[in-house]
């Protein structure tokens, strides 16, 4: 099993991961097992509104970082309780599980097309 852990992303981890320097207006959460960045999630202030995302290597199965996703969506859901604004985030269809995803998270759906679908962020409490 490789080490692995999750944090609040650093400009760094956001450049490592896609290889480009991040834009100032993102507060993500990095994933980390053994020494690599395998997934970033948080919330990007674009175009005059609030985007949720998450990106996971394409050599990752997620199933093996559960608990780290688990962590991260508890990570993430602090960051999203202290905005007062609302969130979306779009979800590619084809992507198996991201809709369960998005609904642990908090999201619900808001509309879809037959490629994506747009959710929206509930506040929980």
């Amino acid at each position: 099993m490789p080490h692995s852990e999750v944090r609040y992303a650093k400009p760094e981890d956001l450049r490592r991961f896609y290889g480009v320097r991040p834009r100032s207006n993102i507060r993500a959460i990095a994933v980390e097992a053994d020494g690599e960045i395998i997934g970033v999630g948080g919330v990007e202030y674009r175009g005059g509104r609030h985007i949720a995302f998450m990106d996971v290597a394409d050599d990752v199965e997620t199933k093996d970082y559960l608990r780290e996703l688990a962590v991260a969506r508890k990570m993430a859901r602090h960051v999203l309780d202290r905005l007062s604004v609302p969130v979306l985030a779009v979800r590619e269809t084809g992507i198996p599980g991201s809709d369960k995803f998005l609904a642990k998270s908090g999201f619900v759906l808001l509309a879809e097309n037959e490629h994506q679908e747009v959710w929206t962020w509930v506040q929980l409490h």
